[in-house]
């Protein structure tokens, strides 16, 4: 089993470098492009687990930071989508209170620095990505398993999603300075990629699980 789990972590490395590579939305405040790899953020967390689905979109992140140096960054840019999977595995895997901690602990971060006290309203979005934690984190890995799945699957997605996008506003802010104005006029447009981004992945992962390509017992997710 773990010999599958160490190909399929490879396996899902490769597809993220490769899908990584196709562009998205422009990055606010940036030259760089968001890319269609958000869409594997959740997906790789949800079907391996919390260690070999981070470690696939982290291998896969840094080999794609290689291949494209206008990523945003630089080398360390791998560390922000591996956070995002980390999270999806910790919610699809009964670990919601470290995943509560987790996203809790980026938002305080973020209030750490003069500009995050600035625009203090912006992660509203991120804090109802917590209250989702906190609520139906419990729940979420049972839901799995039942005609629930597609509700699970979109709000471990969004969840995920959430918990990149601060990292990586977090990345953006203390090491490009951006100013305040930035962060204000962000915040009428992720919510809408990051929205459209939790559908994709969500679609994705319930095609996967319909179309019996993952069987979950044998990869226990529940």
């Amino acid at each position: 089993m773990k010999s599958e789990k160490i190909a399929y972590t490879g396996i899902f490395a490769a597809l993220y470098a490769v899908v990584g590579l196709i562009p998205a939305f422009p990055l606010i405040g940036s030259t760089s492009k968001m890319s269609f790899g958000e869409v594997l953020k959740p997906f790789n967390g949800i079907f391996l687990n919390p260690f070999y689905g981070s470690l696939a979109t982290g291998i896969g992140a840094f080999i794609l930071s290689m291949i494209d140096p206008s990523l945003p960054f630089g080398f360390a840019y791998f560390i922000v989508p591996t956070v995002g999977t980390l999270q999806a595995g910790l919610l699809a895997y009964k670990k919601w209170k470290e995943g509560a901690i987790l996203l809790g602990g980026l938002i305080l971060i973020w209030y750490c620095f003069d500009t995050g006290r600035t625009v203090w309203y912006y992660p509203f979005l991120h804090l109802m990505a917590l209250s989702l934690i906190i609520f139906t984190g419990r729940k979420l890995p049972e839901l799995l398993n039942t005609k629930h799945l597609f509700i699970s699957l979109f709000i471990i997605s969004f969840c995920a999603t959430m918990t990149t996008h601060i990292t990586g506003s977090i990345f953006f802010m203390s090491m490009y300075t951006p100013p305040v104005d930035v962060f204000r006029k962000a915040i009428y447009i992720y919510p809408v990629e990051r929205v459209i981004f939790t559908i994709l992945s969500t679609g994705l992962c319930y095609g996967v699980f319909k179309g019996g390509f993952i069987d979950r017992d044998r990869w226990k997710l529940l």
